[in-house]
């Protein structure tokens, strides 16, 4: 890009969204030359986890008021901060999923403050960050519309749209007037199907089916699916059981015409959790890494009820997941040994995080509409 231009970079057969060649090119243009590019990259690590930081402060801005000073509020932060789970990804394995997950969290939190047009803003640069940010769509979603059926105003919906059409359109108008534009979409719907192995890294669900599915092709099935779309089933079928409470509340809301009523809090901190986990844990070609969002909700989550098993339990299985598919602490290739550096057991957690976060989402299922 510091040779060809930004507006280029398409050309080069790149396949990462947009937001990330906006980063690497700022870095390219502070850099200035292709020996300091690669004497300096580390320093990217340094760009996520400054982006990591809003992140915990937007966690902070979420939980203050739930402390008796808001100097208590930061203090607990740093349960997050200082959390090696959320600090290796962006610190040690030098991966970007720290800077969609602060703006999907931050999509989310505007979305509770009924600010619709900063919600809609940040889930779409999320969107241009990385694609897995759209599993959060149904969350943020649910939210921004439990606030307009309250007093809904079509010319505040429609002008909620204006700054994400504006931001959209400038982050692509440089590879539309080169005749890029096809390639950026094509960029994000080819994702799906690059590296066709059942597992990519992920200790999840198929480690109970294969001894290692790293090695085994997702193209091959059963009962005429392939593995691929059993576990896209998978996904979806969880999803609607993550979301049925939900649904419950909705109409029954509706029933009612309570609108002023707003679903608990903790509970949609809790939907944060499970939405990225299920996402990791049934699909395909799932890297270990996909699972990182659920750290800074859970630990919201956490900060937010002052219950922290769950954010413990998630933060022990995406730590050892990462090790043991970066093996960066190891420092060899070689397989760890211990039992509970396996992906078996590391599956394990994460199928009790599951477990434990639909019983407290179905916990008081039924129960009059609980305003906020």
């Amino acid at each position: 890009m510091l040779e060809n231009g930004l507006q280029n970079v398409y050309k080069l057969g790149v396949d990462y969204l947009p937001v990330t060649h906006y980063i690497l090119y700022v870095y390219a243009l502070l850099a200035g030359s292709t020996e300091a590019i690669i004497l300096n990259i580390n320093s990217l690590k340094l760009f996520t986890f400054a982006i990591e930081l809003i992140g915990i402060f937007y966690v902070y801005q979420f939980i203050r008021e739930r402390y008796k000073t808001y100097r208590q509020a930061a203090l607990f932060c740093l349960l997050i901060l200082l959390n090696p789970a959320f600090l290796y990804d962006s610190l040690l394995y030098g991966q970007w999923d720290g800077i969609y997950t602060t703006l999907v969290f931050m999509s989310f939190y505007y979305a509770t403050r009924n600010r619709l047009a900063l919600s809609i803003l940040f889930f779409f640069i999320a969107l241009n960050a990385k694609i897995q940010a759209l599993v959060y769509l149904p969350l943020i979603g649910f939210v921004c519309l439990e606030h307009m059926i309250e007093k809904f105003e079509p010319g505040k919906v429609l002008k909620a749209f204006i700054p994400m059409i504006i931001f959209q359109v400038l982050i692509l108008l440089p590879f539309a007037l080169t005749g890029d534009l096809l390639k950026v979409y094509h960029v994000a719907v080819d994702m799906v199907g690059r590296y066709p192995l059942i597992s990519m890294g992920a200790n999840n669900f198929w480690f109970f089916i294969f001894e290692n599915p790293v090695r085994e092709l997702d193209v091959q099935g059963h009962w005429g699916l392939s593995y691929n779309s059993w576990g896209l089933l998978a996904f979806c079928l969880a999803m609607m059981v993550i979301f049925v409470p939900m649904l419950i509340y909705f109409i029954r809301k509706i029933q009612q015409k309570d609108y002023f009523g707003r679903y608990p809090v903790d509970k949609l901190l809790m939907m944060g959790i499970l939405i990225p986990i299920v996402f990791f844990y049934f699909n395909t070609q799932m890297h270990a890494r996909y699972a990182h969002s659920a750290i800074l909700f859970a630990g919201c989550y956490a900060l937010y009820t002052h219950r922290f098993l769950i954010y413990g339990l998630v933060s022990v299985a995406y730590f050892l997941n990462l090790e043991i598919a970066s093996k960066i602490l190891k420092g060899n290739i070689l397989e760890y040994e211990q039992f509970f550096m396996r992906p078996r057991f590391v599956a394990f957690l994460f199928g009790i995080v599951l477990i434990m976060g639909l019983l407290n989402l179905y916990r008081g299922t039924g129960r009059k509409t609980i305003s906020e």
